[in-house]
């Protein structure tokens, strides 16, 4: 039997494209769902913040869950808290329990823990559905502050402005167990209601003596006839803290913006458990009022020499 052409089957080319879109759906269907089933794939884990300040009496933890891959726990706005843990750190064998605060987003506290630089501490959080968090510190040894200098710098640029320039050089003793050390300054001035504020820092230093120069402060007045009647400080504290591995690694990762849990140095979930070994000096500035006369651009008044008094650390 002879088939003529018009008996043959042509192919619809509107069906075929739909049969392709058809195929290209099938495949981005699949694509999609695989990929939804990647991101259901991150379960959330147990997510720890404590660090033992020997300059704080109290020793407050937080016990929550991360809700993403890149959580923060300093990260207030992500923070999902979780209540009814049972908390614990061991001190020399003795176990302090650490008791949760009322109405808190999975704080928990504890007034009796003494917090001794050199020693270490073990911790211990069971979460109600039976995740444990295990981690371990010790604490820097105890330092001191050997040197505390504070130069006040007045500058006359052109005039009828002064500037003045802060200069400061510190030094310390070695802390033992220490991985670095974290400065920061507090300015405070005199003004005519009240003293006022300004901090600096914190920022890394590696070096047990450090200079510091600042420009907090503009103080101007007419160079050709006035007078200055006192140096707007009032007073300027310092503060050194030590850190131990497991807080610097934390601190680091927060600082840079990172993130890296074989970095957090806990068993079972991830946060920091660190320890830090802190102390502080403040220069007090007269407060009796001083008349500084003009003086050459680039004077210098030193505040160790008389100008201010140095508490110890």
């Amino acid at each position: 039997m002879k088939v003529t052409k018009s008996q043959v089957p042509l192919p619809n080319g509107r069906k075929a494209v739909h049969c392709r879109f058809a195929v290209y759906g099938m495949y981005l269907a699949a694509f999609l769902l695989g990929c939804e089933s990647s991101v259901e794939q991150y379960k959330p884990e147990p997510n720890i913040y404590c660090v033992l300040r020997t300059n704080e009496a109290a020793v407050n933890l937080l016990a929550g869950m991360t809700v993403g891959y890149y959580d923060s726990i300093s990260n207030a706005d992500r923070w999902q808290g979780t209540a009814g843990a049972a908390v614990s750190i061991e001190h020399r064998g003795a176990v302090t329990l650490l008791n949760e605060v009322a109405d808190s987003a999975g704080c928990y506290r504890t007034d009796s823990l003494p917090l001794v630089p050199g020693d270490s501490y073990s911790l211990s959080v069971t979460y109600p559905g039976g995740a444990r968090v295990t981690g371990n510190t010790v604490v820097p040894a105890g330092f001191a502050i050997d040197t505390f200098r504070v130069d006040t710098i007045l500058e006359v640029p052109w005039p009828g402005d002064t500037f003045m320039r802060l200069k400061m050089r510190c030094a310390w003793g070695e802390s033992r167990g220490a991985i670095c050390y974290l400065g920061q300054m507090d300015f405070w001035y005199r003004s005519a209601d009240d003293s006022s504020l300004e901090r600096y820092g914190p920022f890394f230093t590696d070096s047990r003596r450090d200079s510091w120069e600042f420009y907090p402060f503009t103080y101007r007045w007419d160079t050709l006839t006035g007078k200055v009647d006192s140096l707007p400080l009032d007073r300027v504290r310092i503060e050194i803290k030590a850190l131990e591995r497991n807080y610097y690694d934390y601190f680091s990762l927060d600082y840079m913006g990172g993130v890296d849990p074989e970095m957090m140095h806990l068993d079972g979930g991830v946060g920091v458990f660190g320890s830090a070994c802190i102390i502080d000096s403040t220069l007090w500035f007269p407060s009796r009022s001083r008349r500084y006369q003009e003086r050459p651009a680039g004077r210098r008044v030193n505040a160790a020499e008389g100008d201010a008094a140095a508490d110890g650390p």
